[in-house]
Protein backbone atom coordinates (compact mmCIF):
# COMPACT_ATOMS: atom_id res chain seq x y z
CA UNK A 1 0.00 0.00 0.00
CA UNK A 2 0.96 3.65 -0.34
CA UNK A 3 3.21 5.29 2.20
CA UNK A 4 0.60 7.67 3.61
CA UNK A 5 -1.63 4.74 4.59
CA UNK A 6 -0.28 4.32 8.11
CA UNK A 7 1.61 7.53 8.74
CA UNK A 8 -0.75 8.29 11.59
CA UNK A 9 -0.39 4.81 13.01
CA UNK A 10 3.40 4.66 13.46
CA UNK A 11 3.37 5.75 17.10
CA UNK A 12 0.58 3.33 17.97
CA UNK A 13 2.44 0.43 16.36
CA UNK A 14 5.68 1.34 18.13
CA UNK A 15 3.83 1.34 21.44
CA UNK A 16 2.36 -2.03 20.50
CA UNK A 17 5.86 -3.41 20.18
CA UNK A 18 6.66 -3.02 23.87
CA UNK A 19 3.39 -2.70 25.76
CA UNK A 20 3.07 -6.20 27.08
CA UNK A 21 0.57 -4.71 29.49
CA UNK A 22 -1.83 -4.37 26.57
CA UNK A 23 -1.94 -8.05 25.72
CA UNK A 24 -4.74 -10.56 25.81
CA UNK A 25 -5.31 -12.45 29.03
CA UNK A 26 -4.83 -16.14 29.72
CA UNK A 27 -2.26 -18.38 31.37
CA UNK A 28 0.84 -19.37 29.42
CA UNK A 29 3.86 -21.47 30.44
CA UNK A 30 7.40 -20.32 29.79
CA UNK A 31 8.63 -20.68 26.23
CA UNK A 32 12.24 -21.02 25.12
CA UNK A 33 15.00 -23.36 26.20
CA UNK A 34 13.71 -26.75 27.27
CA UNK A 35 15.24 -29.22 29.69
CA UNK A 36 16.58 -27.06 32.52
CA UNK A 37 16.52 -23.53 33.88
CA UNK A 38 18.37 -20.78 32.05
CA UNK A 39 20.95 -18.93 34.16
CA UNK A 40 22.91 -16.00 32.76
CA UNK A 41 25.25 -16.05 35.75
CA UNK A 42 24.72 -12.40 36.62
CA UNK A 43 25.98 -11.19 33.24
CA UNK A 44 24.51 -8.25 31.33
CA UNK A 45 22.16 -8.62 28.37
CA UNK A 46 21.89 -5.60 26.06
CA UNK A 47 18.65 -4.27 24.57
CA UNK A 48 18.88 -1.61 21.84
CA UNK A 49 16.36 0.79 20.33
CA UNK A 50 15.94 4.41 19.27
CA UNK A 51 13.12 4.93 21.78
CA UNK A 52 13.50 4.38 25.52
CA UNK A 53 11.23 1.42 26.16
CA UNK A 54 12.55 0.61 29.64
CA UNK A 55 9.35 0.14 31.70
CA UNK A 56 8.85 2.57 34.57
CA UNK A 57 6.49 2.57 37.53
CA UNK A 58 3.64 5.00 37.96
CA UNK A 59 2.79 5.76 34.32
CA UNK A 60 -0.05 3.26 33.82
CA UNK A 61 -1.34 -0.02 35.21
CA UNK A 62 -0.12 -1.84 32.12
CA UNK A 63 3.26 -0.15 32.40
CA UNK A 64 3.53 -1.19 36.04
CA UNK A 65 2.83 -4.81 35.11
CA UNK A 66 5.48 -4.64 32.38
CA UNK A 67 7.96 -3.24 34.91
CA UNK A 68 7.32 -6.07 37.36
CA UNK A 69 7.43 -8.68 34.58
CA UNK A 70 10.92 -7.46 33.67
CA UNK A 71 12.06 -7.42 37.31
CA UNK A 72 10.82 -10.97 37.79
CA UNK A 73 12.66 -12.04 34.64
CA UNK A 74 15.90 -10.43 35.84
CA UNK A 75 15.67 -12.40 39.07
CA UNK A 76 14.48 -15.65 37.52
CA UNK A 77 17.25 -15.78 34.92
CA UNK A 78 19.97 -14.15 37.07
CA UNK A 79 20.72 -11.47 34.50
CA UNK A 80 21.18 -7.72 34.27
CA UNK A 81 19.97 -5.50 31.43
CA UNK A 82 21.64 -2.55 29.75
CA UNK A 83 19.38 -0.37 27.58
CA UNK A 84 21.18 1.22 24.62
CA UNK A 85 19.20 4.17 23.24
CA UNK A 86 20.37 6.25 20.29
CA UNK A 87 18.86 7.96 17.25
CA UNK A 88 17.03 5.80 14.74
CA UNK A 89 19.63 6.50 12.05
CA UNK A 90 22.53 5.62 14.35
CA UNK A 91 20.69 2.58 15.67
CA UNK A 92 20.51 0.91 12.28
CA UNK A 93 23.86 2.09 10.93
CA UNK A 94 25.74 0.96 14.05
CA UNK A 95 23.88 -2.34 14.21
CA UNK A 96 24.64 -3.08 10.57
CA UNK A 97 28.28 -2.02 10.76
CA UNK A 98 29.05 -4.00 13.90
CA UNK A 99 27.16 -7.09 12.78
CA UNK A 100 28.87 -7.19 9.39
CA UNK A 101 32.20 -6.90 11.21
CA UNK A 102 31.35 -9.92 13.34
CA UNK A 103 30.77 -7.86 16.49
CA UNK A 104 27.79 -7.85 18.83
CA UNK A 105 25.68 -4.68 18.82
CA UNK A 106 23.04 -5.94 21.25
CA UNK A 107 21.28 -9.15 22.23
CA UNK A 108 17.76 -7.85 21.60
CA UNK A 109 17.17 -5.17 18.97
CA UNK A 110 14.17 -3.15 17.82
CA UNK A 111 13.65 -3.66 14.08
CA UNK A 112 11.60 -1.46 11.75
CA UNK A 113 9.74 -2.36 8.58
CA UNK A 114 11.74 0.33 6.79
CA UNK A 115 14.94 -1.68 7.33
CA UNK A 116 14.12 -5.26 8.22
CA UNK A 117 14.16 -6.73 4.71
CA UNK A 118 17.66 -5.38 4.14
CA UNK A 119 18.82 -6.73 7.50
CA UNK A 120 17.28 -10.13 6.83
CA UNK A 121 18.85 -10.26 3.36
CA UNK A 122 22.26 -9.76 4.97
CA UNK A 123 21.61 -12.53 7.48
CA UNK A 124 21.61 -10.14 10.43
CA UNK A 125 18.30 -11.23 12.03
CA UNK A 126 17.69 -14.66 13.52
CA UNK A 127 14.67 -16.67 12.31
CA UNK A 128 12.60 -17.74 15.32
CA UNK A 129 10.47 -20.42 13.70
CA UNK A 130 11.58 -23.23 15.99
CA UNK A 131 10.49 -21.32 19.09
CA UNK A 132 7.06 -20.57 17.67
CA UNK A 133 6.72 -24.17 16.53
CA UNK A 134 7.34 -25.27 20.14
CA UNK A 135 4.42 -23.14 21.37
CA UNK A 136 0.89 -24.35 21.82
CA UNK A 137 -1.84 -22.57 19.87
CA UNK A 138 -2.84 -20.77 23.06
CA UNK A 139 0.72 -19.54 23.56
CA UNK A 140 0.97 -18.38 19.95
CA UNK A 141 -2.19 -16.34 20.39
CA UNK A 142 -0.29 -13.89 22.60
CA UNK A 143 2.43 -13.06 20.07
CA UNK A 144 2.27 -10.84 17.00
CA UNK A 145 3.91 -13.37 14.70
CA UNK A 146 2.64 -12.32 11.28
CA UNK A 147 3.98 -8.75 11.29
CA UNK A 148 7.54 -10.03 11.46
CA UNK A 149 7.07 -12.73 8.83
CA UNK A 150 9.20 -12.54 5.71
CA UNK A 151 8.95 -15.37 3.21
CA UNK A 152 8.39 -18.51 5.25
CA UNK A 153 10.12 -17.33 8.43
CA UNK A 154 9.26 -15.38 11.57
CA UNK A 155 11.72 -12.88 13.01
CA UNK A 156 9.96 -11.03 15.84
CA UNK A 157 9.07 -11.47 19.50
CA UNK A 158 6.42 -8.84 20.18
CA UNK A 159 3.18 -9.36 22.13
CA UNK A 160 -0.22 -8.73 20.61
CA UNK A 161 -2.42 -5.88 21.86
CA UNK A 162 -5.74 -6.57 23.52
CA UNK A 163 -7.64 -4.73 20.81
CA UNK A 164 -6.76 -4.19 17.17
CA UNK A 165 -9.06 -1.72 15.47
CA UNK A 166 -9.43 -1.89 11.67
CA UNK A 167 -7.20 0.73 10.04
CA UNK A 168 -8.76 0.87 6.57
CA UNK A 169 -11.62 3.12 7.62
CA UNK A 170 -13.50 6.20 6.48
CA UNK A 171 -15.03 9.09 8.35
CA UNK A 172 -18.50 10.12 7.21
CA UNK A 173 -20.54 13.27 7.77
CA UNK A 174 -23.55 12.34 9.91
CA UNK A 175 -25.36 15.61 9.23
CA UNK A 176 -25.07 15.10 5.48
CA UNK A 177 -26.12 11.47 5.85
CA UNK A 178 -29.34 12.52 7.61
CA UNK A 179 -30.06 15.14 4.96
CA UNK A 180 -29.81 12.40 2.34
CA UNK A 181 -32.01 10.08 4.45
CA UNK A 182 -29.48 7.27 4.15
CA UNK A 183 -29.13 4.38 6.57
CA UNK A 184 -26.13 4.56 8.88
CA UNK A 185 -23.33 2.60 7.14
CA UNK A 186 -22.32 1.14 10.51
CA UNK A 187 -25.62 -0.73 10.56
CA UNK A 188 -24.96 -2.08 7.07
CA UNK A 189 -21.44 -3.16 8.05
CA UNK A 190 -22.79 -5.05 11.05
CA UNK A 191 -25.24 -6.85 8.76
CA UNK A 192 -22.56 -7.72 6.20
CA UNK A 193 -24.24 -5.45 3.62
CA UNK A 194 -21.64 -2.68 3.43
CA UNK A 195 -20.03 -3.48 0.08
CA UNK A 196 -18.63 -1.62 -2.93
CA UNK A 197 -22.03 -1.46 -4.62
CA UNK A 198 -23.72 0.07 -1.57
CA UNK A 199 -20.81 2.48 -1.10
CA UNK A 200 -21.15 3.60 -4.71
CA UNK A 201 -24.89 4.16 -4.21
CA UNK A 202 -24.20 6.37 -1.19
CA UNK A 203 -21.56 8.37 -3.05
CA UNK A 204 -23.88 8.88 -6.02
CA UNK A 205 -26.68 10.07 -3.72
CA UNK A 206 -24.31 12.58 -2.10
CA UNK A 207 -23.01 13.97 -5.40
CA UNK A 208 -24.28 17.38 -6.47
CA UNK A 209 -21.58 18.96 -8.60
CA UNK A 210 -23.58 22.15 -9.13
CA UNK A 211 -23.23 22.79 -5.40
CA UNK A 212 -19.74 21.25 -5.11
CA UNK A 213 -20.94 18.21 -3.17
CA UNK A 214 -19.19 14.87 -3.65
CA UNK A 215 -19.41 11.34 -2.38
CA UNK A 216 -15.79 10.99 -1.31
CA UNK A 217 -12.31 12.45 -1.48
CA UNK A 218 -9.84 10.54 -3.62
CA UNK A 219 -7.03 10.86 -1.06
CA UNK A 220 -5.90 7.42 0.18
CA UNK A 221 -9.07 5.67 -0.99
CA UNK A 222 -7.00 3.07 -2.80
CA UNK A 223 -5.67 1.97 0.59
CA UNK A 224 -9.15 1.86 2.08
CA UNK A 225 -10.89 0.02 -0.75
CA UNK A 226 -7.92 -2.10 -1.75
CA UNK A 227 -5.96 -2.58 1.44
CA UNK A 228 -9.05 -3.18 3.53
CA UNK A 229 -9.88 -6.07 1.18
CA UNK A 230 -6.35 -7.52 1.14
CA UNK A 231 -5.44 -6.19 -2.30
CA UNK A 232 -1.64 -6.31 -2.37
CA UNK A 233 0.79 -4.79 -4.84
CA UNK A 234 3.53 -7.18 -3.71
CA UNK A 235 2.56 -10.85 -3.59
CA UNK A 236 4.44 -13.94 -2.45
CA UNK A 237 4.21 -17.03 -4.65
CA UNK A 238 4.62 -20.12 -2.49
CA UNK A 239 5.25 -22.25 -5.58
CA UNK A 240 8.68 -20.75 -6.23
CA UNK A 241 9.25 -18.69 -3.07
CA UNK A 242 9.49 -15.39 -4.95
CA UNK A 243 7.71 -12.03 -4.81
CA UNK A 244 5.85 -10.52 -7.75
CA UNK A 245 4.00 -7.43 -8.94
CA UNK A 246 0.44 -7.84 -7.71
CA UNK A 247 -0.93 -5.92 -10.69
CA UNK A 248 0.21 -8.63 -13.10
CA UNK A 249 0.67 -11.85 -11.13
CA UNK A 250 -1.89 -14.53 -10.29
CA UNK A 251 -5.32 -13.87 -8.83
CA UNK A 252 -4.10 -10.64 -7.29
CA UNK A 253 -3.90 -9.03 -10.73
CA UNK A 254 -7.68 -9.17 -11.20
CA UNK A 255 -8.29 -7.75 -7.71
CA UNK A 256 -5.89 -4.86 -8.28
CA UNK A 257 -7.47 -4.10 -11.64
CA UNK A 258 -10.97 -4.20 -10.16
CA UNK A 259 -10.00 -1.70 -7.48
CA UNK A 260 -8.34 0.59 -10.04
CA UNK A 261 -11.34 0.49 -12.37
CA UNK A 262 -13.81 1.02 -9.52
CA UNK A 263 -12.18 4.24 -8.36
CA UNK A 264 -11.65 5.41 -11.94
CA UNK A 265 -15.31 4.93 -12.83
CA UNK A 266 -16.42 6.79 -9.71
CA UNK A 267 -14.14 9.66 -10.67
CA UNK A 268 -15.54 9.71 -14.22
CA UNK A 269 -19.04 9.91 -12.75
CA UNK A 270 -18.00 13.04 -10.81
CA UNK A 271 -18.51 11.41 -7.40
CA UNK A 272 -14.96 12.07 -6.27
CA UNK A 273 -13.34 15.23 -4.94
CA UNK A 274 -9.75 15.52 -6.21
CA UNK A 275 -7.74 13.12 -8.32
CA UNK A 276 -4.54 12.62 -6.31
CA UNK A 277 -4.44 9.62 -4.02
CA UNK A 278 -1.44 10.62 -1.92
CA UNK A 279 0.67 13.59 -0.87
CA UNK A 280 0.39 16.29 1.79
CA UNK A 281 -1.53 18.68 -0.46
CA UNK A 282 -4.11 16.02 -1.31
CA UNK A 283 -4.38 15.15 2.38
CA UNK A 284 -5.02 18.77 3.38
CA UNK A 285 -7.52 19.28 0.56
CA UNK A 286 -9.43 16.16 1.60
CA UNK A 287 -9.57 17.30 5.21
CA UNK A 288 -10.75 20.79 4.30
CA UNK A 289 -13.42 19.45 1.94
CA UNK A 290 -14.72 17.18 4.70
CA UNK A 291 -14.73 20.00 7.27
CA UNK A 292 -16.62 22.21 4.80
CA UNK A 293 -19.28 19.55 4.21
CA UNK A 294 -18.33 19.00 0.57
CA UNK A 295 -17.74 15.27 0.91
CA UNK A 296 -19.75 12.52 2.56
CA UNK A 297 -16.76 10.18 3.03
CA UNK A 298 -13.05 10.75 3.58
CA UNK A 299 -10.10 8.64 4.69
CA UNK A 300 -10.09 8.27 8.49
CA UNK A 301 -6.80 10.01 8.98
CA UNK A 302 -7.02 11.92 12.25
CA UNK A 303 -10.17 12.09 14.34
CA UNK A 304 -8.39 13.98 17.08
CA UNK A 305 -7.55 16.78 14.67
CA UNK A 306 -11.13 16.98 13.37
CA UNK A 307 -12.33 17.36 16.95
CA UNK A 308 -9.82 20.12 17.64
CA UNK A 309 -11.03 21.91 14.52
CA UNK A 310 -14.56 21.84 15.88
CA UNK A 311 -16.18 19.02 13.90
CA UNK A 312 -18.55 17.02 16.07
CA UNK A 313 -20.85 15.28 13.59
CA UNK A 314 -18.56 12.69 12.02
CA UNK A 315 -18.77 8.93 12.35
CA UNK A 316 -16.43 6.14 11.32
CA UNK A 317 -17.07 3.10 9.15
CA UNK A 318 -14.92 0.25 7.91
CA UNK A 319 -13.92 -0.34 4.30
CA UNK A 320 -16.79 -1.55 2.11
CA UNK A 321 -16.34 -5.20 1.20
CA UNK A 322 -15.32 -6.21 -2.32
CA UNK A 323 -17.04 -9.18 -3.94
CA UNK A 324 -13.73 -11.08 -4.07
CA UNK A 325 -13.36 -10.74 -0.28
CA UNK A 326 -15.66 -13.68 0.27
CA UNK A 327 -15.14 -14.14 4.02
CA UNK A 328 -15.63 -10.39 4.61
CA UNK A 329 -12.48 -10.06 6.72
CA UNK A 330 -11.15 -6.57 7.41
CA UNK A 331 -7.46 -6.39 6.55
CA UNK A 332 -4.88 -4.17 8.19
CA UNK A 333 -2.01 -4.14 5.70
CA UNK A 334 0.74 -2.60 7.80
CA UNK A 335 3.50 -0.66 6.08
CA UNK A 336 5.18 0.99 9.04
CA UNK A 337 5.69 -1.16 12.12
CA UNK A 338 8.31 -2.25 14.63
CA UNK A 339 9.13 -5.45 16.44
CA UNK A 340 11.76 -6.87 18.78
CA UNK A 341 14.19 -9.26 17.12
CA UNK A 342 17.31 -11.22 18.02
CA UNK A 343 20.42 -10.50 15.91
CA UNK A 344 22.53 -13.21 14.35
CA UNK A 345 25.45 -12.03 16.52
CA UNK A 346 24.71 -12.16 20.26
CA UNK A 347 26.58 -12.65 23.54
CA UNK A 348 24.31 -15.49 24.63
CA UNK A 349 22.58 -18.50 23.05
CA UNK A 350 19.43 -17.54 21.17
CA UNK A 351 17.35 -20.04 23.13
CA UNK A 352 18.39 -18.39 26.41
CA UNK A 353 17.51 -14.94 25.11
CA UNK A 354 14.12 -16.17 23.90
CA UNK A 355 13.41 -17.71 27.32
CA UNK A 356 14.26 -14.45 29.08
CA UNK A 357 12.47 -12.14 26.66
CA UNK A 358 9.22 -14.06 26.41
CA UNK A 359 9.05 -14.17 30.20
CA UNK A 360 9.92 -10.47 30.52
CA UNK A 361 7.22 -9.48 28.01
CA UNK A 362 4.42 -11.69 29.37
CA UNK A 363 1.87 -9.89 31.55
CA UNK A 364 -1.06 -12.25 30.94
CA UNK A 365 -0.16 -14.98 33.49
CA UNK A 366 -2.40 -14.61 36.54
CA UNK A 367 0.08 -16.51 38.72
CA UNK A 368 2.70 -13.77 38.39
CA UNK A 369 1.18 -11.39 40.94
CA UNK A 370 2.18 -7.79 40.17
CA UNK A 371 3.33 -8.76 36.67
CA UNK A 372 -0.23 -9.66 35.72
CA UNK A 373 -2.27 -6.97 34.00
CA UNK A 374 -6.03 -7.26 33.71
CA UNK A 375 -7.08 -5.24 30.71
CA UNK A 376 -9.91 -2.81 31.47
CA UNK A 377 -12.05 -2.57 28.37
CA UNK A 378 -14.25 0.22 29.70
CA UNK A 379 -11.26 2.44 30.43
CA UNK A 380 -9.89 1.69 26.98
CA UNK A 381 -13.18 2.70 25.36
CA UNK A 382 -13.25 6.00 27.24
CA UNK A 383 -9.66 6.73 26.19
CA UNK A 384 -10.48 6.07 22.54
CA UNK A 385 -13.58 8.25 22.69
CA UNK A 386 -11.68 11.11 24.29
CA UNK A 387 -8.85 10.86 21.77
CA UNK A 388 -10.42 10.21 18.38
CA UNK A 389 -14.22 10.11 18.32
CA UNK A 390 -17.31 12.10 19.28
CA UNK A 391 -19.76 9.32 20.07
CA UNK A 392 -19.29 6.11 22.05
CA UNK A 393 -21.22 4.21 19.39
CA UNK A 394 -18.23 4.72 17.06
CA UNK A 395 -15.91 3.05 19.56
CA UNK A 396 -18.43 0.25 20.11
CA UNK A 397 -18.68 -0.25 16.37
CA UNK A 398 -14.91 -0.52 15.92
CA UNK A 399 -14.67 -2.93 18.83
CA UNK A 400 -17.27 -5.15 17.19
CA UNK A 401 -15.52 -4.93 13.83
CA UNK A 402 -12.14 -5.71 15.42
CA UNK A 403 -13.23 -9.34 15.59
CA UNK A 404 -12.99 -9.44 11.79
CA UNK A 405 -9.53 -7.86 11.57
CA UNK A 406 -6.63 -9.73 9.96
CA UNK A 407 -3.24 -8.06 10.36
CA UNK A 408 -0.66 -8.55 7.61
CA UNK A 409 2.60 -6.81 6.73
CA UNK A 410 2.81 -4.84 3.50
CA UNK A 411 6.12 -4.83 1.65
CA UNK A 412 5.46 -1.81 -0.56
CA UNK A 413 7.60 0.44 1.61
CA UNK A 414 10.52 -1.98 1.43
CA UNK A 415 10.37 -1.78 -2.37
CA UNK A 416 9.78 2.00 -2.58
CA UNK A 417 6.64 1.48 -4.67
CA UNK A 418 4.63 4.48 -3.43
CA UNK A 419 5.14 6.86 -6.34
CA UNK A 420 5.11 4.11 -8.95
CA UNK A 421 1.68 2.92 -7.86
CA UNK A 422 0.17 6.30 -6.99
CA UNK A 423 1.49 8.45 -9.83
CA UNK A 424 2.54 5.89 -12.41
CA UNK A 425 -0.70 3.92 -12.40
CA UNK A 426 -3.56 5.47 -10.43
CA UNK A 427 -3.08 9.13 -11.32
CA UNK A 428 -2.37 8.29 -14.96
CA UNK A 429 -5.61 6.33 -15.24
CA UNK A 430 -7.82 8.63 -13.17
CA UNK A 431 -6.63 11.70 -15.08
CA UNK A 432 -7.49 9.98 -18.36
CA UNK A 433 -3.93 9.79 -19.66
CA UNK A 434 -3.96 6.00 -19.93
CA UNK A 435 -6.27 3.02 -19.74
CA UNK A 436 -5.86 0.74 -16.71
CA UNK A 437 -4.28 -1.99 -18.82
CA UNK A 438 -1.88 0.42 -20.51
CA UNK A 439 -0.80 2.05 -17.25
CA UNK A 440 -0.16 -1.30 -15.59
CA UNK A 441 1.78 -2.60 -18.59
CA UNK A 442 3.89 0.55 -18.74
CA UNK A 443 5.06 0.17 -15.13
CA UNK A 444 5.19 -3.62 -14.85
CA UNK A 445 8.91 -4.08 -15.52
CA UNK A 446 9.87 -1.16 -13.31
CA UNK A 447 7.77 -2.41 -10.40
CA UNK A 448 9.06 -5.97 -10.77
CA UNK A 449 12.65 -4.74 -10.91
CA UNK A 450 12.22 -2.94 -7.59
CA UNK A 451 10.62 -6.03 -6.07
CA UNK A 452 13.44 -8.26 -7.34
CA UNK A 453 16.09 -5.92 -6.00
CA UNK A 454 14.52 -5.48 -2.56
CA UNK A 455 12.91 -8.85 -1.91
CA UNK A 456 13.81 -11.73 -4.16
CA UNK A 457 17.50 -11.48 -3.37
CA UNK A 458 16.57 -11.29 0.30
CA UNK A 459 14.29 -14.31 0.07
CA UNK A 460 17.05 -16.32 -1.56
CA UNK A 461 19.56 -15.15 1.03
CA UNK A 462 17.46 -16.22 4.01
CA UNK A 463 16.94 -19.69 2.54
CA UNK A 464 20.64 -20.17 1.84
CA UNK A 465 21.63 -19.05 5.34
CA UNK A 466 20.47 -22.31 6.86
CA UNK A 467 17.44 -20.84 8.57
Amino acid sequence: MIKRFLSGMIVAVMILAVSAGLTSCGDSPDVGKKGGDVNFGGKTLTIASWVDYEPKLGESEGGDATYYALQQALEKFNVKVDWVITTQENHFSQFQAKSLSGLVYADIVMSHSWNHVSLISQGLQTPLDEYYEAMSEEEKSHWNMDLSKFGDHYYGLTPKPNVTFPTACMFYNRTRLKELKLQDPQELARQGKWDWKKFQEYCLAATDTANQKYGLSMYNMYNVLGGGNNVKTVVFDEADGKYYNGFTHGNEAANNMQCLEFLTNMSKDKMVYGDWIQGSEAMDDAENAFLDGQTLFTFAQNGSRLKKLGMTDFGVVTAPIADFNTDQSLYNLMESFTYWMIPSKTNFPVSDIVSFWTYAQSTWDKSRDKAYYEFNLEDYKEEQLDLNYTDMKDVEFLLEMSEKVVVKPSLDLSCSLGDLIAKGIYCEVISGNATPAAAVAAKDNEIQAKIDEALNGAAKSQDSSGS
